[in-house]
C-alpha cells in the first residue's frame, strides 16, 4: 500500500488539544504538583530506571555513558534522578553536563553533517557579511533542536526499517533530508536568539557580546532576517510544502508569544495559564516542529509525527521553565547570560508568580506597585529576600521536573530503541541543567 507522505496532517491543522495541550492548563499542572511540598518525592518510573540500559543496546552509546560516569557497570543510570525533590533550602542536584553529549553520540555522524552544512551556509564572499555570519554561528550552544530532529528521525526510522521511503510513496531525494531539516531549525533558532537579545536589551549570549552590542541593532536585525530567509529556502527546497509550512507556523507562534509577553510587560500580574501559553508559543513551538520534521523525514505515520510534536513542544516548555529558574537563581558565569534580565524587563516568570500566589491581596498589590515604580536594576534587590523566604525556588524546579516527565510520557507509543530512550534522557536533562 502506497503511503503519501504529503497526506500526513500538518501541525497547523492539529486540534487544539494536540497543538495546545502539551503544557496542560495551570489548574492541571498545579494539581499534578499538588502544591508541591518540598519534602515530597515523585516516584521514579520504570522507563526512567531503564533509560541507560536501553541506550546500552547501542555499543557506542553505552561506552559514552559509562566513560562519562552516567551509568554503573550494569548500565544503570548514575546521574541525579528527577524523582528526588529537594528539601527546604537544599539545592537541586544537577545532571552532569555530559548527559547531552552522551545521548547525542547516537547521531554523532549526522550532527557532524549538520555542523559542516552550517559552516558552509555561513560562509560569504563579502567580508562584511562573512564576519557577522561567522560570529552568529557560535551563539546557539548545544544544538538541542537539531538533536531533537535527528533523534526523532532515528527513533521513527527504527519502526520503518522494513519499508523504504520510495515504497511509501516518495522518492528518497524528493524532500530535504533529516540533516537538512535539522539545519533549518538551528538557523531559525539562532535568528530568534539574535532578535530576542535586541528585544530584551541583553548584553551577552553564551559568554559573548550579543550581536547588537558587538555591532549595532541594524546589523543584528538584518543578520536574524538573513538566517530566517536561508532557513525558509532550505525548508522549501524539496517537492513537499510541508517543511516550509511547519517552519512558517513555528515562526508565527514564536512572534505571537513575544507579542503576548510584551503586552504583559511590567504588569507582574500575569495569570499562570497565560504564562504557560507564552512558553508554549515562544519555545515549545520550534522544539515541537523540530521533532515533527524528524519524524516526517523518516516516513512515519501521522500519529507518530503528532506524538513527537507534542513531546518536543512540552520539552520546550520544560526547558524554558528551567531557563526562567536560572534567570532568577542561576549564576551568570554558568549561564553566560544576564541573571535577572526577565525581572528587569518586567516579565513575571514562575518564581515570581509563585511568590505572588503566597501573598495576601494587599501585600501582593503593594509589591507589584513597588516593582513598577522601582528602577529596573533594583527589582532583584527587592525580590530576592522575599524569594528566599518562599518556596518559589523548589516549586519552580518541581514544576519543571513534572513537565519534563510529562513530555517523556508522550514517547510511550514509539517502539523501544536507543534513540527513544535518548529522547527521554533529554527531557530529564532539560530541567536539570545549570546553563
Amino acid at each position: 500500500m502506497r503511503h503519501d507522505l504529503d497526506s500526513r496532517e500538518s501541525v497547523t491543522s492539529l486540534s487544539r488539544d494536540v497543538a495546545c495541550g502539551a503544557s496542560g492548563s495551570a489548574a492541571q499542572l498545579q494539581s499534578d504538583t499538588g502544591r508541591l511540598s518540598c519534602d515530597e518525592a515523585i516516584p521514579e518510573t520504570n522507563a526512567e530506571r531503564n533509560v541507560s540500559s536501553k541506550l546500552c543496546d547501542e555499543p557506542a552509546a553505552c561506552r559514552a555513558l559509562a566513560s562519562q560516569g552516567l551509568t554503573d557497570e550494569h548500565g544503570s543510570p548514575k546521574f541525579a534522578s528527577p524523582a528526588a525533590s529537594p528539601g527546604e533550602g537544599e539545592a537541586m542536584p544537577p545532571a552532569p553536563p555530559s548527559t547531552f553529549s552522551a545521548v547525542s553520540g547516537l547521531i554523532r555522524g549526522e550532527l557532524q553533517a549538520v555542523e559542516d552544512r552550517l559552516r558552509d551556509l555561513l560562509q560569504h564572499p563579502r567580508p562584511e557579511v562573512a564576519e557577522v555570519l561567522a560570529y552568529v554561528g557560535h551563539l546557539s550552544g548545544k544544538r538541542l533542536r537539531p538533536t531533537l530532529c535527528l533523534l526523532a528521525w532515528q527513533a521513527c526510522r527504527g519502526d520503518l526499517q522494513a519499508r523504504s521511503l520510495t515504497a511509501s510513496g516518495m522518492a528518497v531525494d524528493a524532500a530535504p533530508s533529516a540533516v537538512e531539516l535539522a539545519v533549518v531549525v538551528e538557523l531559525v533558532h539562532t535568528a530568534t536568539l539574535i532578535h530576542d537579545d535586541i528585544l530584551d536589551r541583553a548584553t551577552h549570549r553564551r559568554h559573548r557580546l550579543a550581536v547588537h552590542r558587538r555591532w549595532d541593532r541594524h546589523t543584528a536585525i538584518l543578520a536574524g532576517d538573513w538566517l530566517f530567509s536561508t532557513a525558509y529556502g532550505l525548508a522549501n527546497s524539496g517537492d513537499s510544502t510541508h517543511p516550509g509550512r511547519q517552519v512558517a507556523e513555528a515562526g508565527r507562534q514564536m512572534c505571537e508569544g513575544e507579542l503576548l509577553q510584551h503586552a504583559r510587560s511590567d504588569r507582574f500580574d500575569c495569570q499562570l495559564d497565560d504564562y504557560l501559553e507564552i512558553l508554549r508559543l515562544k519555545t515549545g513551538a520550534l522544539c515541537g516542529v523540530a521533532c515533527w520534521l524528524g519524524a516526517w523525514a523518516s516516513g512515519a505515520e501521522e500519529a507518530a509525527c503528532q506524538s513527537l510534536y507534542r513531546f518536543g513542544e512540552q520539552l520546550g516548555v520544560a526547558f524554558q521553565l528551567q531557563d526562567d529558574w536560572l534567570d532568577m537563581f542561576g549564576r551568570a558565569d554558568s549561564t553566560g547570560k544576564n541573571v535577572g534580565a526577565d525581572l528587569r524587563d518586567g516579565k513575571a516568570t514562575l518564581p515570581v508568580l509563585r511568590l505572588f500566589e503566597q501573598l495576601d491581596t494587599s501585600s501582593r498589590n503593594a509589591l507589584i506597585a513597588r516593582l513598577r515604580a522601582a528602577d529596573p536594576e533594583q527589582r532583584m534587590e527587592i525580590l530576592l529576600p522575599m524569594l528566599a523566604r518562599s518556596d518559589a525556588d523548589a516549586f519552580t524546579r518541581e514544576f519543571a521536573l513534572k513537565q519534563g516527565r510529562s513530555a517523556a510520557d508522550r514517547l510511550d507509543g514509539l517502539a523501544d530503541s536507543p534513540s527513544k530512550e535518548a529522547l527521554r534522557l533529554l527531557a530529564g536533562q532539560a530541567v536539570q541543567r545549570e546553563c
